[in-house]
């Protein structure tokens, strides 16, 4: 008994010899010639459910997938219990983008078959990348389950913790696919953005070192190993790591962002604003290039070109708090303090728990010799830092300024009791001893 046998009362001979040779091409990988004979098949006989199968899967393979789609809906119409059709209808939906429709495919596969951990594993990627982390980690959980030693699983499970902020977790699943395959750049990529962002930064350059071995030749491998380092506050490996990127890929806006950044931080302003220039032109439509320029004119003391592109950033994203604060920093600068008050007063209004704002809009009102104010921002900023010493000493120049002198010392040595060898907080208290209201200095760090 042959294996069509079951189908000669159902199909011609002709239908079974297509089908046979169909599927000889299929299991052989030659999807092409798979395809022609069942086309044919289905010109002979619309009816023929495998030729709609096949020809779905064969599509799938090419990578083709909106034909894949529109055959294996076809195939679904006359056998909606086929788990396989479900299956490779999400597939083809995931990778054809259509995230919300290969869930809705992947979840009949899964009722069809709850125990095949590749259902669970599509299913869970469909709800990652259609950003519904918690059913994806819920689907994944059970494809770990059901195989704990596919190193894929885990790093799906990984790539949603990550996604939803669960770093450590996610660190976790990544550790596990590094066990499994400990040569797969991938696996040791995403252990490393985990670790970064659970600031753990010298295990993040741990991972990313591993990563850049096993892939040298990788933009975003040496980009995740820059931003390791600058978090780390190693700005001159980070800049090593950035020109690499750069030099991989010098038309990514966001590589030569990244190391004008670290330049910045390493205080070296001419070349992060040379990198800056060159970000703008790649994307000029960038609030992030356009705050990095301004920001560097600023620390290399440009302020008019400065605040030129800071207002420009300010134009391309209203509702960024560091734009905002980055403007009223440098009108701060050229002492046009009530322009600075606006801007750091608008930061407030996006971002009220952020201490810099306070402090700086504190400092301004000290500017304008508005000491009420003053006091009203530094202790805003004292709820949410109350052991910083500058604020600290800041506010006690507001309250002196508003003959609360006793107030004033308190908070002086408070800042002492902080840091003893703060120098600020001394120097006040001896000129509040000396009455000498007018010697008082707020901290500009």
């Amino acid at each position: 008994m042959n294996e069509y046998e079951e189908f000669e009362e159902t199909y011609s001979q002709q239908e079974i010899d297509f089908l046979s040779l169909g599927k000889s091409y299929y299991e052989n990988e030659k999807y092409e010639d798979s395809i022609d004979i069942f086309l044919d098949l289905i010109k002979l006989n619309p009816d023929n459910y495998e030729g709609w199968h096949y020809l779905g899967m064969s599509y799938v393979q090419i990578e083709k997938y909106k034909k894949a789609i529109g055959f294996l809906l076809k195939a679904i119409e006359y056998n909606p219990e086929e788990e396989l059709n479900w299956y490779w209808l999400g597939y083809s939906y995931y990778n054809d983008e259509q995230y919300q429709e290969a869930i809705e495919s992947l979840l009949k596969a899964v009722e069809l078959n709850p125990d095949n951990e590749y259902n669970c594993y599509e299913l869970g990627r469909s709800y990652c990348n259609n950003e519904q982390y918690k059913e994806a980690i819920e689907s994944l959980l059970k494809a770990v389950e059901l195989n704990p030693n596919n190193e894929y699983n885990w790093y799906e499970l990984g790539r949603s913790y990550y996604d939803n902020e669960q770093y450590q977790a996610a660190i976790e699943s990544f550790l596990k696919a590094v066990e499994l395959n400990p040569d797969d750049e991938y696996n040791w990529y995403g252990l490393g953005r985990a670790y970064c962002d659970n600031e753990q930064y010298q295990e993040a350059i741990e991972s990313l070192l591993k990563v850049v071995e096993l892939n040298p030749n990788n933009e975003y491998n040496w980009y995740e190993l820059g931003r390791s380092y600058d978090y780390d506050k190693q700005y001159k490996e980070a800049i090593e790591s950035f020109l690499k990127a750069v030099k991989l890929n010098p038309n990514n806006d966001m590589n030569l962002n990244a190391l004008g950044k670290s330049y910045y931080k390493n205080k070296q302003y001419k070349e992060s604003i040379e990198l800056s220039l060159k970000a703008i032109e790649l994307n000029p439509d960038s609030d992030d290039n356009w705050n990095l320029l301004g920001n560097s004119y600023c620390e290399n003391k440009q302020y008019k070109k400065s605040i030129e592109c800071l207002l420009k950033a300010v134009e391309l994203n209203p509702n960024s708090k560091y734009n905002w604060n980055s403007i009223g920093y440098s009108y701060y600068k050229i002492g046009e303090y009530n322009k600075a008050v606006e801007s750091f007063i608008k930061s407030s209004q996006l971002k009220a728990d952020d201490f810099e704002t306070w402090y700086w809009l504190g400092n301004s009102y000290i500017g304008l010799k508005d000491y009420y104010n003053a006091s009203k921002s530094y202790e805003k900023g004292i709820e949410i830092k109350p052991d910083n010493c500058e604020m600290l000493n800041n506010y006690g120049v507001a309250l002196a300024n508003l003959d609360r002198i006793e107030e004033a010392k308190i908070y002086f040595e408070k800042a002492l009791e902080i840091d003893s060898n703060y120098k600020l907080a001394k120097d006040n208290i001896n000129n509040l001893d000396s009455f000498d209201i007018d010697s008082l200095i707020i901290s500009e760090e």
